[in-house]
């Protein structure tokens, strides 16, 4: 009776043929209809809960959710690359597939757009995500013992990948300092 009407978000045309541009450059593991999918995914994703961010800011999450779906797709398949992401992110060594050197490139202009803190998150986030999702592809025979009751919890939070996302709500320019925001984010 609220009168709620579900809101269709326009696409933008430019932001799809930038993400859809970068991703289809990657090695693609011969999987370029799930690529295609993916860039879909993460543009009406960004449409959708970002459209208040500037034009960079969304493109940024757009290509940083490409980044992450196939990592989390098809990473299984460079199982090595997902696995070597945190140590050659630190070391400023090139990683073993495109998408992660894309996500790397990403996370080294992380700085620019949102404020320390933020960005600080993000990039974490992002380590903490990648180095989960290899925990995932790498343990599902594993054999859970009934004590370790806490274990499914701790691969989810390591997977969940949610400070990234709750940080890219707020750009450098939303305030001043973010100090005005940070009691929002739990």
């Amino acid at each position: 009776r609220s009168g709620y009407r579900q809101g269709i978000t326009p696409q933008d045309p430019e932001l799809r043929l930038v993400t859809a541009a970068k991703a289809l450059s990657w090695d693609t593991c011969g999987n370029t209809p799930l690529v295609e999918k993916i860039v879909d995914c993460a543009c009406d994703f960004t449409e959708s809960a970002y459209g208040h961010l500037s034009p960079a800011h969304r493109r940024y999450v757009a290509l940083y959710t490409s980044c992450i779906l196939f990592c989390d797709d098809l990473g299984e398949q460079r199982l090595e690359a997902v696995r070597q992401f945190a140590t050659r992110l630190t070391r400023g060594q090139p990683q073993l597939t495109p998408a992660l050197d894309t996500l790397a490139g990403l996370l080294r202009e992380a700085h620019e757009l949102w404020p320390a803190v933020g960005a600080d998150a993000i990039i974490s986030g992002t380590v903490d995500a990648v180095t989960g999702m290899y925990l995932e592809f790498t343990t599902q025979e594993m054999e859970i013992n009934p004590h370790t009751t806490w274990w499914p919890a701790y691969l989810r939070t390591r997977t969940g990948i949610n400070a990234p996302y709750i940080h890219f709500i707020f750009m450098k320019s939303f305030r001043a300092t973010p100090e005005s925001y940070l009691q929002l984010l739990p």
